[in-house]
């Protein structure tokens, strides 16, 4: 015990000698990673998932009525990502449809006001293109939940107007019928909270700039990985050696390694946690908030990432093999697991590729411990590569010696 001891202040000694050497280069690296997340978080969140499409609109209502109903519509973030609107008369419509000038004709009846007022069916017919390109896709299964949505809407505004026929009630048909408008138009308003409860985002439960910061935690920790080459240089074997003689074998030496590794890793990692903490309480962002208990999941992360360092090095016949089979395959696992752009958006293969990198797993325990609750299941995922990759490391580490 003694000897392993001994072996890890010297090895801690060594550490710390070389790693102040390259603090300011991590340091420029982090700020290089800060610059290329916010340029790819930018790009991603400007770029429309598919282009806008043309709606014409064909209407016999009154022009001050449809325009105060258009003006209202067309202000909405959610209607302007998604179309433009124009007006036109039936004959133009259709052939603006059929040219492909025009994706969807929406036919407005004259009477469509007054039904609507006196809570009558009302119809509109929708006349959408031919072509089968997403646009108009996706348009379509927009309108067709939004019309459900309203259906819904409507039956409850018409059941509560027929309550109104018993004495009982404490207001008459017309407070009920305001009362009711103003809490309609205050759930239309507010209608992102249904668009979030019923559309899934590429992010997950995660808004772009969790998504981002959990990247950019993420990948310097594999940076971090970098600089332990040191560790297993040719000129270590002939100590390495020497400590076997001595009683301090594979598991000992491995043990030590990965704890030096994860102790790094993790007082950068925590630097980094600490310092988003920082700036989402200073800007406003509110993305994350600090808790002991992250602190604890994070020790645990950085521990499996040494592992995971033991283990490429261990492989690589020298540090300087090791270092570039390092910089690949997390280059590789980070894109393969949709740290730069949603795994959604990425071809199978690579999706296959990065659910079954140990990557996918940190990933999900990072987001579960910095913006939610962290699962059994999760935890089992790591401790499993963990586990996995202690072995292999072990190994070959026995195997190269």
């Amino acid at each position: 015990m003694k000897m392993v001891t001994n072996y890890f202040l010297l090895e801690g000694k060594r550490s710390l000698f070389v790693l102040k050497k390259s603090i300011m280069s991590l340091v420029c690296v982090v700020f290089a990673l800060v610059a290329v997340m916010i340029g790819v978080f930018q790009l991603l969140m400007q770029t429309p998932v598919f282009p806008k499409i043309e709606v014409g609109i064909v209407s016999d209502v009154d022009s001050q009525m449809l325009d105060f109903a258009m003006g209202y519509l067309t202000g909405m973030e959610s209607v302007e990502s998604v179309c433009n609107f124009r007006y036109v008369d039936y004959e133009q419509g259709e052939s603006m449809l059929s040219e492909g000038e025009l994706q969807v004709v929406v036919l407005l009846p004259a009477s469509l006001y007054d039904e609507l007022n006196n809570l009558e069916h009302s119809k509109a017919t929708i006349m959408l293109s031919e072509k089968e390109d997403l646009g108009v896709r996706m348009f379509g299964e927009l309108l067709g939940s939004a019309v459900n949505l309203l259906q819904v809407g409507e039956a409850g505004v018409a059941a509560s107007y027929k309550v109104t026929a018993h004495e009982m009630m404490l207001f008459n048909r017309s407070d009920l019928g305001n009362f009711l408008a103003l809490k309609y138009a205050f759930q239309a308003l507010d209608r992102m909270d249904t668009y979030d409860d019923i559309v899934v985002s590429p992010m997950g439960l995660m808004s772009g700039v969790q998504f981002y910061y959990l990247t950019l935690l993420l990948c310097i920790c594999l940076i971090c990985g970098l600089n332990f080459s040191y560790l297993y240089e040719k000129k270590q074997k002939a100590m390495e050696n020497k400590l076997r003689i001595e009683g301090v074998g594979y598991i000992q030496q491995s043990a030590v390694k990965i704890v030096l590794m994860g102790l790094y890793v993790f007082v950068v990692e925590s630097a980094v946690y600490i310092a988003g903490c920082i700036v989402s309480q200073r800007l406003g962002l509110r993305f994350l908030e600090f808790n002991m208990g992250t602190v604890g999941i994070l020790l645990l992360q950085a521990i499996a990432f040494g592992a995971h360092f033991h283990l490429i090095y261990s492989v690589a016949k020298d540090e300087k093999q090791g270092t570039l089979l390092l910089l690949i395959s997390s280059i590789l696992f980070v894109v393969c697991a949709g740290l730069i752009v949603p795994q959604i958006y990425l071809p199978e293969v690579a999706q296959w590729i990065g659910n079954l990198s140990p990557l996918f797993s940190w990933s999900m325990l990072g987001q579960q411990a910095l913006f939610g609750e962290v699962t059994s299941i999760t935890l089992a995922g790591v401790g499993i590569w963990f586990l996995a990759e202690l072995g292999m490391g072990v190994y070959c580490s026995w195997k190269n010696a």
